[in-house]
């Protein structure tokens, strides 16, 4: 196949999923929402749950619920040290560069954060560009509509062109849906017919073979 672009989910996704980065972040999210609507960390893991469930994601429950503290969301839940978790990743880096098309960074959280966990990996020269919740209003992933905006900001036009690379089961399978190439990275147990897996990037090269690569 013709392959155009790359669309690559960053956390969970850029490092093993057991590096503890989101779990910090996830006890981060319970927390803002619990300190901020006053609630149990247990009702926050609810609400949460059905944000993720009903909008894709906890930011756009709480932008439609609760306006006045979105805002704040992702600065108190990103205000992380990244060294303590990530480290430069030189395989990575020559995984992505051995891919001679467009490359993004398609992710539900915000663009400061996804450029600091590049930075982290020491790959932040892979990649075009970075594509974030705000750039996917009023959508995001798994919506179809998230994939519809990346790719007109990618200029690409064939979602059978673009490869789609995410941890979450309901993301790959959207994407797979929507007609991209769509890879789940990291989960063992997950029964996914409509996409392939891997467990570790440097399986892609291999994957993927001698595809028609065009910039």
């Amino acid at each position: 196949m013709k392959i155009n672009a790359f669309f690559i989910d960053a956390d969970d996704t850029l490092y093993p999923n057991n590096s503890g980065l989101w779990n910090e972040i996830r006890s981060r999210i319970f927390q803002f929402v619990a300190d901020k609507l006053g609630v149990s960390n247990e009702r926050a893991r609810e609400l949460t749950g059905g944000y993720m469930r009903q909008y894709g994601a906890t930011y756009r429950g709480l932008l439609a619920n609760y306006p006045q503290i979105a805002e704040e969301y992702f600065r108190v839940i990103h205000d992380i040290d990244l060294s303590k978790y990530l480290k430069p990743d030189p395989e990575l880096k020559q995984v992505l560069n051995s891919f001679p098309v467009k490359k993004f960074i398609l992710t539900n959280a915000d663009a400061g954060h996804a450029k600091r966990v590049l930075d982290a990996l020491g790959i932040q020269d892979c990649f075009d560009g970075v594509i974030d919740i705000h750039d996917l209003e009023p959508s995001c992933k798994p919506n179809k509509e998230a994939f519809e905006i990346a790719m007109r900001i990618a200029e690409v036009n064939d979602p059978k062109t673009c490869v789609f690379v995410d941890d979450l089961v309901q993301n790959v399978k959207s994407a797979a849906e929507f007609g991209m190439f769509s890879i789940l990275f990291g989960e063992k147990n997950a029964d996914v017919t409509e996409c392939v897996r891997i467990e570790n990037w440097r399986e892609l090269p291999a994957l993927l073979g001698a595809n028609d690569y065009e910039r």
